[in-house]
């Protein structure tokens, strides 16, 4: 839009040209003209579907399993919960992939509405930081270069009156030792709508300064392996820490899973965990 305005750091006003909007303005699809998004807004689960889920499970927790028919009758009641829990997913199966493909659209959607935005705001922002970061290097710079002189000219105030006031000269040289100038203004304006923040991250010894600070370990140079075993093996010297890795149950499990009773990775054991599963489907 044109005819936006905004003041410089000199308070002038300077106007900020914009693209003219289209007209029309273009139209953004994100549901093809046949997506049945009635039957999305319009769904309301069976309650008695649910209902009868609820008291098959009930009945089949009820079973006596150390009874002589104990196993069977309990085999019998889970097929039946099996049935009414089939049932339920039934009366879901289309809103819920409905409503996943409608997020997945509007997700997709609103990512290439706001990408440049986005990626300009990071940018920008890592400028401004880095720009604020520079010029406050330079005001403390500025500023350490004006205490010296001045704790310069209290040095030489009290080798002048030496000779004449030897107490003065004593008082001009105490001052000296912590003088500090009159404040350097910073040369940062201002801001109106953004404040430069830094964030703090720990990354392993051995990053490239370009590269992602926290990569996964399957992604870990050779550099950056190293690093992570001496974090390990402070955790083990020290006895603390240990928060600062985490353990990736997926492989421990992947491992169990795959050599069972004969599990090895030291400090672990492998257990098997029952539970009956339909014949010819999933595991419940």
């Amino acid at each position: 839009m044109s005819g936006d305005y905004f003041r410089d750091i000199e308070g002038e006003d300077l106007e900020l040209e914009l693209d003219p909007p289209e007209t029309p303005a273009r139209a953004v699809e994100i549901l093809p003209a046949d997506f049945p998004l009635p039957r999305l807004i319009k769904f309301v689960p069976d309650a008695r579907k649910r209902e009868r889920l609820e008291q098959a499970a009930a009945a089949a927790l009820a079973v006596d399993i150390t009874a002589e028919t104990g196993i069977a009758a309990a085999d019998f009641a889970l097929g039946i919960v099996r049935g009414h829990l089939e049932a339920v997913r039934q009366d879901f199966e289309e809103p819920r992939k409905l409503a996943h493909d409608l997020h997945v659209r509007i997700t997709r959607a609103l990512a290439e509405s706001t990408a440049a935005a986005d990626a300009a705001i990071k940018t920008i922002g890592a400028r401004i930081f880095a720009e604020t970061r520079r010029r406050e290097t330079l005001r403390r710079q500025a500023q350490a270069e004006a205490d010296r002189v001045e704790r310069e000219r209290l040095e030489r105030a009290a080798a002048a009156a030496e000779k004449n006031s030897p107490a003065l000269a004593e008082s001009l040289r105490r001052q000296a030792e912590t003088a500090t100038a009159a404040p350097v203004a910073a040369e940062t304006p201002a801001l109106s709508s953004s404040v430069p923040v830094g964030t703090w991250r720990g990354r392993p010894v051995g990053t490239a300064p370009e590269a992602d600070p926290n990569p996964a370990i399957a992604e870990l140079t050779a550099g950056q392996l190293e690093s992570v075993y001496a974090l390990l093996a402070h955790i083990v010297r020290e006895r603390r820490d240990i928060t600062a890795i985490e353990l990736n149950y997926k492989t421990i499990n992947a491992r169990a899973r795959a050599e069972k009773s004969v599990f090895s990775l030291p400090g672990f054991e492998a257990i098997e965990i029952g539970g009956a599963r339909a014949k010819g489907g999933k595991r419940l």
